[in-house]
């Protein structure tokens, strides 16, 4: 392999940032003041951020996309704006209702599945 090929994979490497669970055990302010962060990193330096986490209402906040698994298998790919109550309901197991905020944003509200 060619020395210049390695670099430049490194780089391309470089432009992504994943994040698992950055937000498991935090408080309200510091999940966002994380997500805030991996946002303006992504803006600022053309980054490419994935975040892996279990809370949908994070998601709706901060994504332009989302990939939902279920048992490891896909039950959503596409924009965050076309996640419905649906598909979280069918990939957990629960009855969800989605919930247009004001100001533009969305919330996911759950409960036991009747």
């Amino acid at each position: 392999m060619e020395p210049g090929v390695s670099g430049r994979r490194a780089l391309m490497l470089a432009r992504a940032l994943l994040l698992n669970e950055p937000t498991a055990s935090l408080d309200l302010r510091f999940q966002h003041e994380i997500l805030d962060g991996a946002r303006r990193l992504a803006v600022e330096h053309g980054l490419a951020v994935a975040v892996v986490t279990h809370d949908p209402n994070l998601a709706a906040a901060y994504a332009d996309d989302v990939l939902l698994l279920q048992h490891g298998a896909v039950a959503y790919a596409g924009p965050m704006s076309g996640l419905g109550a649906g598909d979280l309901a069918r990939a957990y197991g629960l009855t969800v209702d989605r919930i247009e905020a004001p100001g533009g944003g969305r919330l996911f509200a759950w409960r036991p599945a009747a």
